[in-house]
């Protein structure tokens, strides 16, 4: 049973014991999917931003999430750090905070809770059979030359030559590294990339996202899961820039992937395969300004953050 809140004091060091749960988010099954650290704080001030990055880097996940209660019911500020920076977005801890909240907090289901971020008011609900869906903000990419980035991409994924790379853009997400890049490659060659996390360093961005259409790793998915062809298209995720080599599962990335696809597939609803050897879908839906990112989560340990 977690101790009442109220018991709680928040102090910049030593810290009091606060609730803290592990998650795996965009997927159902756990040890696969995105994991992330849920910390739930007491009171609507935010500990030093000194200890939430050694608590971040401690944890060493992709993520981890401080959530600081509003008085107003399901509402809350949230900040999210990785293992080196803190950055204005993302996905799977904000998915991961969501089903904490419902499933080991007892957050009411009657209304969507509200989180309060850098990159402005994110939205949660969730369905009966458990999927979580986020309002996001839709964060397009602008097209770049080839050119431009072929060379260092080559040598990134071990390419045969730049006529792999279909696609190249870059958007302007906030954080560390100047945006996202997103870069198509052709199914084949998505299917053998071999990264090389010095050479996709020197592409400076939060995260760089190689996607293709389809799902060509299909030897890969769960026996349980949907089909390869229920896939439009994949993508794995690098954000060496921030602290991780490669993210299991970027929800955010998808905020630019989304509106690329749409435009390219003229449809709006997608199914996303996360190609990560974690593995996880997303069900990502353009509507208009922004970009609904939908899935599931499960907790895998519960505890108490000491100092």
């Amino acid at each position: 049973m977690w101790l009442s809140l109220a018991a709680f004091a928040v102090s910049a060091s030593p810290i009091a014991t606060l609730p803290t749960a592990h998650a795996d988010a965009f997927t159902s099954t756990p040890y696969t999917g995105n994991p992330a650290c849920v910390v739930l704080l007491p009171t609507s001030e935010f500990p030093d931003e000194v200890w939430m990055q050694k608590v971040a880097n401690e944890m060493h996940l992709s993520e981890t999430a401080f959530l600081a209660p509003r008085s107003e019911p399901g509402a809350y500020d949230l900040r999210w750090f990785t293992p080196t920076d803190e950055v204005d977005l993302c996905g799977h801890a904000t998915l991961a905070s969501s089903h904490v909240l419902w499933d080991v907090h007892g957050a009411s289901m009657s209304a969507p809770l509200t989180f309060h971020t850098r990159s402005g008011v994110l939205k949660a609900s969730r369905a009966a059979d458990g999927t979580i869906s986020l309002d996001f903000p839709s964060e397009p990419a602008t097209e770049k030359t080839r050119d431009e980035y072929a060379e260092v991409l080559v040598r990134a994924f071990g390419l045969r030559d730049k006529s792999e790379i279909i696609w190249v853009g870059r958007n302007n997400i906030g954080g560390p590294g100047g945006g996202d890049l997103i870069v198509e490659l052709s199914p084949e060659a998505f299917g053998r990339l071999e990264p090389v996390q010095s050479e996709i360093l020197k592409t400076n961005c939060r995260v760089l996202s190689v996607t293709c259409a389809g799902c060509p790793g299909a030897s890969a998915l769960p026996a349980d899961g949907p089909p390869a062809d229920a896939y439009d298209f994949s993508s794995r995720g690098f954000g060496p820039c921030v602290g991780i080599d490669e993210d299991p599962v970027c929800g955010s990335a998808h905020c630019a992937l989304g509106p690329y696809w749409a435009a390219k597939l003229k449809k709006s609803r997608f199914l996303a395969r996360v190609a990560s050897p974690r593995g996880g879908d997303v069900h990502v839906s353009v509507e208009g300004e922004r970009v609904v990112l939908g899935g599931k989560a499960v907790v895998t340990m519960t505890g108490k953050l000491l100092h």
